[in-house]
């Protein structure tokens, strides 16, 4: 016979894997307050009693091989058994349901993080005081019949307690691969809903923890709130920010979080909305013990997917997007987000994008290949394969980053082009700036810095109003190189000479709003340098005639590919004294950015005549 308590630690067991799926045994040991191997040994026997089941998504953030658990679709009648209610009841209280795991399972390590910061503070909480968290949960996608309590585009809720008070709040877990506009779109959502179907359940009262990628993002969530706050005059729901990487690094109750009225960092607690009632339903519980054993008739999802990913026939998109998330490993997925963002990029260049050697990266892609992912291209005049991803491949990528794929097509990862009349056009310029980008990513690899971001060329996009016109600024793309500690943000356009003056004027006119206006302020913390890279001599000339003409002033640098690429006196590429500014002789070159050997170059460089003009 089993001892109570065991018999209470499975029924726990059981309804956190319910109330979080995907729940490893680590996290599932701080939420039941045990060491981890009796949450193993729990989760084992929930798992050969057929409650449970699991699978090992290969993801960054989670180690290879760590088993992530959820509720079997066949145990859900007997769960709600156990919770005295009825499976549709149960599918709108919890995220129980196939389409409820197989959505979690396309946005895996998502869902880890959530996971990982409810079981951190269950865990800190416990023994520290008269607070506790009363409840936490991933929502469901299926609507409750008596309505939606939760705030759009969120994906977790959770209750503390405290001396008879409660502090809900709701986890928006941010994803760095997410188009800067779709977090001021989710920021809008928010505003919004207090005026809508929502208003009645009172949301508004707990607290949005918004959990950014980097410090980067946390700008972008606190200039938005701050925007909309002054557009509409007040902030109708409570809102704190932090990165991951704090929450791993020193906790979630930690001095971390910042409010959007203020630069401090506070602690948690404290800075919760603490109220009477919480807005949601109660809390879930299981009310009998898991005894017994559930019947075995389905395949595993695991199983499942190592035929379903190589399918191509009409299977709904989550289920394709499910099955690809199990199958890829991290080196895949890397691979695929460098075809997907930046398309028509060589095996040679993606072998030096990932530091891996290009045998690997072959065996790599022909994998993706296989599971629809990716295809290869070779337009004529061209030598090699030239990679795509596949709409597949983009709606994977789309659900890891928790974006709909509409928006993701047109603001973040660029689909996959058709080799139309068009695309052939253009090909030339893409590939120029392909070669420009990864020339950079070499040679910063080279001096010891970083290419840290590479953002294309729709994630590079500034739209705004200008002398009560519109305008806009659509570099070929935009990052940012790190090096001793010290961020360098560029926008970078290569140019082939093909843009006549009335183009250029334009294109200047809107770089010239951007950087007068301090526009760049949206996506960076200083100002960025704007590089022109010219295939010869010739367009660099025209791009230096137009400028000129606007009197203006902007942290202009121009460069040729031969001085980068073939010149016998630079061994540096486009970190080398390459660079002219505007108002500067053709044979004066900088370096981009500065160095300490900078000066001693450059005299060299002015000395030498600089080569050819």
């Amino acid at each position: 016979m089993i001892p109570p308590v065991l018999d209470r630690q499975l029924r726990d067991a059981l309804l956190w894997i319910a109330r979080l799926p995907l729940l490893g045994e680590p996290e599932l040991s701080r939420l039941l307050g045990v060491h981890e191997v009796d949450a193993r040994a729990r989760r084992h026997q929930l798992d050969r009693s057929g409650w449970i089941e699991w699978v090992a998504p290969d993801v960054p953030g989670l180690s290879p091989g760590r088993r992530l658990a959820f509720i079997r679709e066949e145990a859900l009648p007997h769960l709600a058994t156990l919770m005295q209610c009825s499976p549709k009841e149960l599918a709108t209280r919890l995220p129980v349901r196939r389409a409820d795991v197989l959505e979690r399972v396309g946005r895996a390590e998502l869902t880890a993080g959530v996971n990982y910061l409810m079981a951190g503070l269950a865990d800190a909480l416990r023994g520290a005081g008269d607070t506790s968290l009363d409840d936490a949960c991933s929502l469901p996608i299926m609507r409750p019949a008596d309505g939606r309590w939760w705030p759009r585009r969120t994906e977790a809720y959770g209750l503390l307690r405290s001396r008879g008070r409660c502090a809900p709040f709701f986890v928006a877990w941010d994803r760095a691969g997410a188009p800067d506009i779709d977090r001021r779109e989710r920021v809008g959502r928010w505003f919004a809903e207090p005026e809508g179907e929502v208003a009645a359940c009172g949301w508004q009262t707990g607290t949005v923890l918004v959990v950014a990628a980097r410090d980067r993002e946390v700008r972008i969530w606190e200039s938005e709130l701050r925007r909309r706050v002054e557009l509409d005059g007040y902030q109708p729901f409570h809102a704190l920010i932090t990165t991951a990487s704090e929450i791993i690094e020193q906790g979630a109750l930690a001095p971390i979080w910042r409010a959007t009225d203020s630069s401090a960092r506070v602690h948690l607690l404290p800075a919760l909305r603490w109220i009477d009632k919480p807005p949601g339903p109660p809390p879930a519980t299981v009310r009998g013990l898991p005894t017994g054993e559930v019947s075995r008739t389905h395949e595993t999802l695991r199983d499942w997917a190592l035929h379903a990913a190589v399918v191509v026939d009409e299977t709904p998109v989550r289920e394709r997007i499910a099955a690809a998330s199990l199958v890829v490993g991290r080196v895949d997925r890397a691979i695929l987000e460098w075809v997907a963002r930046h398309p028509w990029l060589t095996t040679v260049q993606l072998a030096s994008l990932t530091g891996d050697p290009a045998l690997s990266v072959s065996h790599h892609l022909a994998r993706l290949e296989r599971y629809h992912l990716v295809h290869a291209v070779q337009p004529a005049g061209t030598q090699g394969s030239i990679w795509l991803s596949t709409l597949r491949g983009l709606r994977l990528l789309a659900a890891t980053d928790h974006v709909r794929i509409s928006r993701y097509k047109r603001l973040g990862a660029v689909n996959a082009p058709t080799l139309d009349e068009s695309a052939y056009r253009r090909l030339a310029h893409e590939l120029g700036a392909n070669r420009a980008f990864v020339q950079l990513h070499d040679d910063a690899r080279r001096e010891g810095a970083t290419l840290a971001v590479w953002k294309n060329e729709a994630e590079s996009s500034h739209h705004f109003g200008a002398d009560d016109r519109p305008a806009w600024i659509r570099p070929d793309g935009s990052g940012v190189l790190v090096r001793e500690g010290r961020a360098w943000p560029f926008l970078l356009e290569y140019d082939r000479g093909t843009l006549d003056a009335g183009n250029f004027r334009a294109k200047f006119f809107g770089y010239r709003h951007y950087y007068e206006f301090e526009l760049w302020r949206r996506s960076f913390a200083v100002e960025p340098a704007l590089l022109f890279v010219c295939s010869d001599d010739r367009a660099e000339r025209r791009v230096v005639a137009v400028a000129n003409e606007v009197e203006w002033a902007m942290p202009l640098r121009l460069t040729s590919e031969w001085r980068v690429r073939r010149d016998p006196a630079n061994a540096r590429g486009l970190l080398g004294p390459v660079w002219r500014s505007l108002g500067e002789t053709p044979t004066t070159r900088q370096h981009w950015p500065p160095d300490i050997t900078a000066r001693s170059e450059i005299a060299r460089t002015s000395a030498s005549g600089g080569g050819a003009t």
